[in-house]
């Protein structure tokens, strides 16, 4: 979880290539937990094509740097 402010943004890293569904499974489970204090989550994993997904942001790794100004 990344707090920003009052906010908490949850975040997950998967080493695969290609996005699965499941692979928002654990940030659902935050969202749904945190409540109005969850802002979307973030998927970081091992392709190349930054996307947003399931209302979330997914990001490549390598993308990482910019991290920063998701929020």
């Amino acid at each position: 979880l990344l707090e920003q402010g009052e906010a908490l943004i949850p975040m997950e890293m998967k080493s695969a290539r290609t996005v699965t569904p499941h692979f928002f499974a654990g940030l659902e489970y935050w969202r749904t937990r945190l409540g109005p204090s969850c802002r979307p989550g973030i998927l970081i994993y091992g392709g190349d094509t930054p996307s947003t997904r399931h209302g979330m942001t997914v990001v490549p790794w390598k993308s990482l740097p910019r991290l920063s100004r998701l929020g």
